[in-house]
């Protein structure tokens, strides 16, 4: 009169995203009994349970295996089908807990599904080659797992980058809002894209203090996250070759972060196009000084 629920590891397939941990849910090894006055109840309970975990196992290891987008439907079924449970408020706390875990890999599997997708041309033929069909796409996942889990700062940050490309820098700039606020304080993402927007508006004198705020913070020293920015950036120059000012921001991050000589070619770049725009005449100082600077520490190291 009793059914118990095992998952084991497997070592076919290795554990990508620390994945195997999360496949013991709270409804995983635990013993179901049912007493013969009501056991046709019980084991009609036992038996809907048990396929759900299934379907949960089943996600699981599409997670695993990297499927993410199978996983994402998976998901997407098994967290419509437990809306009755996570409505009644006499469902069993552990019942109730199975439900927050499946509708987290549910986000979780739709955020890296969509951020797979714009990597793959991102990296391949360049952000901008995403279609208007791919992009609106990826704005309405990432709507309906903002919608399931409105704290993810990762979900903001993938659709204002989005937003962007839309080319909707308002939207952008209230989706990176969203972003900080949901963001532990030591992440600068968001502070780093702020400072871009605000840079490609014109606004130099609030980049640079964001720029400052978020080169301060601990994750700014991630240099994949560096990288990206830089290449985000170094891509949007192409597509708008007039936004010369993002030219601060490359000889900045690099300047901090990654390759002096680049630093130097970059700033060399603004100020150049800078003698004609006298809008950004209140930074050449010291951008002049930054480039002083650089040229002496290069001269040094080749010495």
């Amino acid at each position: 009169n009793s059914i118990r629920v095992l998952y084991n590891k497997s070592d076919n397939y290795p554990d990508r995203g620390g994945y195997h941990n999360d496949v013991n849910s709270t409804l995983m090894g635990r013993t179901w009994i049912y007493g013969k006055e009501n056991e046709l109840v019980e084991k009609q309970l036992v038996i809907e349970n048990i396929a759900q975990v299934s379907l949960y196992i089943v996600g699981m290891s599409l997670l695993v295996k990297g499927f993410l987008r199978n996983a994402e439907i998976v998901f997407s079924g098994l967290d419509v089908d437990l809306e009755p449970i996570r409505r009644n408020n006499k469902s069993s706390p552990f019942l109730r807990q199975f439900c927050g875990k499946v509708r987290g890999k549910y986000v979780f599997s739709i955020a890296g599904q969509v951020q797979k997708e714009y990597m793959e041309i991102f990296l391949g033929q360049g952000m901008y080659h995403a279609t208007s069909a791919e992009i609106t796409n990826w704005l309405k996942r990432l709507d309906v797992a903002i919608r399931l889990n409105s704290h993810d700062a990762r979900l903001y940050m993938l659709k204002g980058s989005i937003l962007f490309l839309l080319e909707d820098v308002d939207a952008a700039f209230k989706t990176l809002r969203k972003a900080k606020d949901c963001a532990p304080r030591a992440d600068p993402a968001p502070d780093l894209s702020s400072a871009f927007l605000y840079l490609f508006k014109g606004n130099i004198k609030k980049a640079k203090s964001l720029y400052r705020t978020a080169l301060n913070k601990k994750g700014s020293y991630s240099m994949p996250l560096i990288t990206h920015i830089v290449d985000f950036i170094s891509q949007v120059l192409v597509r708008y070759p007039e936004k010369f000012q993002l030219h601060f921001a490359l000889g900045l991050l690099n300047e901090e972060r990654l390759d002096a000589q680049v630093a130097l070619e970059e700033y060399e770049k603004f100020l150049k196009n800078s003698a004609s725009d006298f809008s950004y005449s209140n930074v050449v100082p010291e951008v002049e000084q930054r480039v002083k600077g650089l040229k002496n520490k290069l001269r040094d190291k080749c010495s």
